[in-house]
């Protein structure tokens, strides 16, 4: 393509398009500088006023002190601040992937991993700085997301840096906080030109024909350190302006479901997709918004493209204390907490100069009575062992000290009252700072540091938005610059197939904040403590271990699992031992059933077998009654020759013998029941 090195005409696009562009960044110049000349005026005398420069309240409020006199800064906007972005460094937060839907936990804890990547270059600290410099102090500030291509050239790494708000031109009427709305955004960075050609290795070569050598002043960005003293010969400067644009956009619809999804391709690609699919979608073409960047070197614009990072929004997130969009008052706009504790650090800063000039105007000396002193020069001496030889002739009471006058109290107590004031302007109480000095309870100690955390509960609130905006930018950039070589390298495994989903993050999963510092850490491992102790050995004692801050957790959890192996096999050795044991007196408790029953039957067969001899006896003593009636009979017969009177006492004689056995019998005859 053709170039020209005319200082005039030296541009890539094109003349038309480089004319195009100039006309449009002139014009939004023209009508947003007024604006944010006066938004910068005051950010800046915030700045000025936490960093702590006295010759600034000459400028703010001129004509208050007499000429010459010296303004001297007692700081206390500063300490103030310090607590509060002491206490978002104190409980920063991670920014971590999480899924909506639980099938997708593996892809969601992928991108969770390539996310601790991107941030473990001092991505937090740039946060952090974001938050004291853009949102407490100046009111506004941006955090800038863009590949860096110096140390992979093929897929890059992900940058954050912190871009000052007096730094950058911006549209002064956008009104959504995620930028939008924005039309414009304008930065600068001043770089040699090997830097330059490093960051922007797409267009080093015209980087390296840039005819001019050193940085140009055209007045745009005076705010910037570069701009003040001397000119730079080594430095370039480097634009980068960035506008919302449109372009045609192809989806591809499902004509059963009516799910619609953005198709990125050719013409040949789209072909395929449609033999492949046939009547199953249908597609739709619709305008859409976007983003363009034009980058300038000197003034000169050198390309001008269309979604350079492969993101249809600005790599640009904003970071707010008081926003008010809506506000007629432009210097109102944004507005962080400095800006309401000016005025008492002016106050303060005048009550105690003027405290200190009223005891540095008493003087210190002798009253002396005029030839009081036999040696006058003696007034003059200092130090110890001072002596004063008084004339004979005078009294006493002629030489006399000065008296110095003490401060009043109601001057120190104005001075209490200033500093209270600022406190309760920033919305910051004494516990928070950590000074108070009253004798309360730990508990309600805790209670009124968490009230004072209520009114400064809106900022960290909005800054953990803009964190997640940041998340959201550095995934889709991860899903556009990093190949798969390089993702399975940051993950230590294969990615799953909706990593380069781009509705993933839509419909699958969202960017969240999770766990990072200490106080956070230690947070967890409580509420772990507390689960293991609800749920006793069902609770892993690995997780406990794992969010732990100690060393050589591999091998304590090692160590843990293999004592644990060793006491599972023990209990199943012991399990087993049980077992044999239950089964032995199960046995045992069987053969005691059986020989119970044995016994049982045994003395039933014996009860029968009684029986039986019962029957036997009877039928033997039936036998025998027989046998004596016979006996009897033949006796009878044998007596029938004898005497009869004989005869009849002996048959009485045996009916009386007869008489006696016949109860034995019946006793024998009654059965057994």
């Amino acid at each position: 393509m053709p170039r020209n090195n005319d200082p005039q005409t030296y541009f890539f696009p094109g003349i038309e398009k480089d004319q195009d562009i100039r006309k449009m960044m002139k014009s939004n110049y023209q009508d947003s500088i007024t604006n944010l000349q006066e938004q910068w005026f005051q950010a800046d005398f915030d700045q000025r006023t936490y960093l702590g420069d006295p010759e600034m309240w000459n400028i703010l409020f001129p004509n208050q002190f007499p000429i010459r006199k010296k303004m001297f800064n007692f700081n206390i906007v500063h300490s103030s601040i310090m607590m509060v972005t002491g206490h978002q460094r104190r409980n920063k937060k991670a920014t971590i992937c999480i899924p909506v839907k639980s099938p997708v936990q593996k892809t969601a804890d992928q991108f969770t991993k390539c996310l601790y990547h991107v941030h473990s270059n001092g991505a937090y600290e740039v946060y952090s700085d974001a938050f004291e410099q853009g949102a407490l102090v100046q009111g506004f500030g941006l955090i800038g997301i863009y590949p860096d291509f110096s140390a992979d050239p093929i897929s890059p790494d992900i940058k954050i840096r912190y871009i000052d708000f007096k730094s950058v031109m911006i549209d002064p009427y956008f009104r959504n906080k995620d930028l939008s709305d924005c039309r414009f955004i304008w930065t600068r960075q001043y770089f040699s030109k090997e830097e330059a050609k490093m960051l922007y290795q797409e267009h080093a070569e015209e980087i390296e024909n840039s005819p001019y050598k050193g940085n140009i002043k055209d007045e745009k960005f005076y705010y910037m350190p570069e701009n003040y003293g001397l000119d730079q010969k080594n430095l370039i400067a480097i634009d980068e302006y960035w506008y919302l644009s449109q372009r045609e956009a192809q989806y591809a619809v499902d004509t059963m479901t009516q799910e619609t999804k953005e198709i990125e391709g050719d013409e040949e690609d789209i072909r395929v997709v449609l033999m492949t699919l046939g009547d199953k979608i249908k597609i739709v073409k619709k305008s859409k918004q976007t983003v363009r960047r034009a980058i300038l070197v000197n003034g000169r614009v050198m390309t001008d493209e269309e979604r350079p990072y492969g993101i249809d929004r600005y790599p640009f997130v904003g970071v707010y204390g008081n926003f008010n969009p809506d506000t007629p008052y432009i210097s109102y706009k944004f507005k962080g907490i400095v800006r309401d504790m000016r005025d008492a650090q002016y106050l303060y800063n005048v009550r105690k100069v003027s405290d200190l000039d009223i005891l540095s105007s008493q003087q210190q000396g002798l009253k002396v009575k005029k030839g009081a002193l036999l040696t006058p020069e003696d007034s003059m001496n200092k130090g110890n062992g001072r002596v004063l030889v008084i004339n004979d002739k005078m009294d006493m009471n002629d030489v006399q000290p000065m008296e110095i006058v003490p401060p009043s109290p109601v001057m120190l107590q104005m001075e209490d009252m200033l500093k209270n004031v600022m406190r309760e302007i920033s919305g910051i109480n004494e516990e928070l700072l950590g000074s108070a000095d009253d004798d309360k309870a730990g508990v309600l100690s805790m209670l009124r540091q968490g009230a004072g955390l209520v009114t400064l509960q809106k900022y960290f609130d909005q800054f953990e938005q803009s964190q997640k905006r940041c998340g959201d930018i550095i995934i889709e950039m991860i899903q556009n610059f990093w190949t798969y070589g390089k993702i399975k390298q940051v993950i230590g495994e294969e990615p799953t197939q909706e990593f380069d989903d781009k509705a993933f993050f839509t419909y699958g999963a969202k960017v969240v904040q999770g766990v990072l510092t200490d106080s956070q850490q230690q947070l967890e491992l409580s509420q772990l403590f507390e689960l293991q102790q609800r749920f006793g050995d069902i609770f892993p004692m690995e997780e406990i271990v794992e969010a732990m801050t100690i060393q050589n957790k591999d091998r304590i959890i090692q160590k843990m699992q293999q004592a644990q192996q060793n006491q599972q096999q023990q209990q199943q050795k012991m399990s087993e031992l049980e077992m044999q044991q239950m089964q032995v007196d199960n046995q045992n408790k069987i053969a005691d059933s059986e020989s119970k029953q044995a016994l049982g039957q045994e003395r039933l067969a014996k009860i029968e077998s009684d029986r039986a001899v019962n029957y036997e006896k009877i039928r033997r003593s039936q036998e025998e009654e027989t046998g004596a009636i016979l006996n009897l009979i033949k006796a009878i017969k044998e007596l029938e020759g004898m005497d009869t009177a004989h005869i009849a006492e002996k048959i009485n004689i045996l009916h009386s013998i007869k008489s006696l056995e016949e109860p034995e019998v019946q006793q024998i005859q009654t059965p057994i029941p």
